[in-house]
């Protein structure tokens, strides 16, 4: 894949903070913005309290939206904003790379969540300082963004499973162990009522009673390569379903996922499309981009958009 390298220009920085990310630190944010400045380089850093904030100040500093109070005059002298930065976990990533896609500028990331799946998904190395070292080079590249109602996301969407691993790991630290995955998850389909669906996937319609149902942009959730095959700009995304509603054998799944070393075969699928539909779901918890949503409706319709987002990575 092609790497863009823009021309270089005055660049102007908007640092996007979360507070409350699992490995937030303020010692991060600076030696980010130490290095920014070193340049010669401007930036601007919001610290918003929550995530509706956040999300509306990332709006505001692309353009997207007004501003209601006067714009900080310091803000305006830096020029334009020709990147946004998510400084926080996957969460804050959706939320800034709402703003990036709508106006098309370049989203970086600086890691400071508990699983960081899309920066995982992106690069081998996602240290402060690697990842420091990508945002001021800002090379990028495109990458897909799915749609669920007025709801985007750019790493992965789930039911079931990954819902419930996520609201288990949320109790527990992240091991790098493969067989300790596999007892988390033996856990987490504890907790799963599955009831039979109705999956149409492009023009291919089945109905399937599953314990697992992900919709893979990139490969990772919760810190497990759910889809390792994930091709990042086809407009395509990866959907990965199990046949078998065979509980007992999703330790031994779950633990070869993380390792990498698992083929899709009869019991776990693997498809590729861009318009999917899923119901009934009313009631059931959607996990999107590391956020958990309760679904209000019976259908869960999801569209893979032409439109790309613009990664530094």
């Amino acid at each position: 894949m092609r790497k863009v390298q823009p021309k270089k220009k005055a660049q102007h920085f908007v640092l996007l903070v979360n507070q409350h990310a699992e490995h937030y630190s303020s010692a991060s944010i600076k030696k980010l913005s130490s290095e920014i400045r070193k340049r010669g380089y401007n930036y601007t850093i919001f610290e918003p309290e929550t995530a509706f904030k956040l999300l509306n100040t990332a709006q505001k500093a692309a353009g997207i939206k007004k501003w209601h109070q006067q714009v900080p005059k310091t803000f305006l002298q830096r020029g334009k904003v020709t990147a946004l930065v998510a400084c926080g976990g996957d969460g804050t990533v959706n939320l800034v790379g709402r703003a990036g896609l709508n106006l098309n500028i370049p989203v970086g990331i600086l890691p400071l969540g508990k699983f960081n799946n899309i920066a995982n998904s992106l690069n081998k190395d996602i240290s402060i300082d690697s990842s420091i070292h990508r945002i001021l080079k800002r090379e990028y590249k495109n990458i897909d963004a799915g749609k669920i109602g007025d709801q985007f996301f750019f790493g992965s969407a789930a039911l079931r499973f990954i819902p419930e691993m996520q609201k288990l790991m949320a109790q527990n630290s992240v091991s790098r162990f493969a067989f300790r995955w596999g007892q988390n998850a033996g856990k987490a389909i504890t907790e799963i009522k599955t009831n039979e669906l109705i999956v149409k996937i492009d023009a291919f319609r089945f109905e399937v009673t599953p314990t697992i149902l992900n919709i893979n942009l990139l490969s990772n959730s919760v810190g497990i390569p759910i889809s390792p095959t994930s091709i990042t700009d086809d407009c395509h995304a990866e959907i990965i379903i199990d046949f078998g509603n065979n509980k007992n054998n999703i330790n031994q799944f779950i633990r070869q996922l993380y390792k990498k070393k698992y083929i899709f075969a009869d019991e776990y699928k693997l498809f590729r499309g861009n318009n999917i539909s899923i119901q009934p779901v009313k009631d059931e918890t959607l996990y999107l981009d590391g956020e958990l949503i309760e679904l209000p409706n019976e259908v869960l319709d999801i569209e893979i958009l032409s439109e790309k987002l613009k990664v530094i990575c």
